[in-house]
């Protein structure tokens, strides 16, 4: 994007970290190179997963431990999945200690699709789990995705409808 966009919106606004234009030439990002990193925005939306994970628990519908494999349903799984996978829990994906290690998922990969394919479950799911549940911690995009599946799973609803009529209206979150 030519910058003449990115310094006009910076000023007319408060400081910003990051800037993403929606343009005919697709997704474009810009990040201020001034920011401190105290106020990176990446990985916000894990917050709202979270919250939308402990709302559906506070009401019976979830546990903690509640089994990644058992929270998706069987309709939902591969066929074959590594060993491991039925002993992961939410818990061990909102803690980043499901077993993964190196992973080719990443919401900052912009050719994802291309490298996964169109079924991202059966991709995140037939991933190899070269450690234990619990025992270790390795940052994950994956986590979050199977998350985010067991919401729409657990609530019957879209994430995105589930946390705005059950965390952002009632705290008077607007457009």
């Amino acid at each position: 994007m030519e910058n003449r966009l990115f310094d006009a919106f910076l000023n007319e606004t408060d400081p910003v970290y990051d800037i993403a234009f929606i343009s005919g030439n697709g997704v474009e990002y810009w990040h201020n190179p001034n920011a401190n990193s105290c106020n990176n925005s990446h990985s916000a939306t894990k917050l709202f997963v979270a919250s939308a994970i402990g709302i559906l628990c506070d009401r019976g519908l979830l546990t903690p431990d509640t089994k990644i494999t058992s929270a998706l349903g069987g309709e939902l799984l591969p066929a074959q999945m590594p060993e491991g996978w039925n002993d992961v829990t939410v818990k061990n994906a909102m803690m980043h200690k499901m077993g993964i290690g190196e992973h080719d998922f990443c919401v900052d990969d912009d050719d994802a699709r291309e490298k996964l394919g169109d079924d991202f479950l059966s991709a995140v799911l037939t991933l190899p789990l070269p450690f234990a549940p619990d025992t270790e911690r390795h940052y994950s995009d994956e986590a979050y995705y199977l998350l985010g599946r067991i919401i729409a799973k657990a609530s019957g609803m879209d994430p995105v409808v589930y946390l705005r009529e059950n965390l952002l209206k009632p705290l008077g979150f607007r457009q």
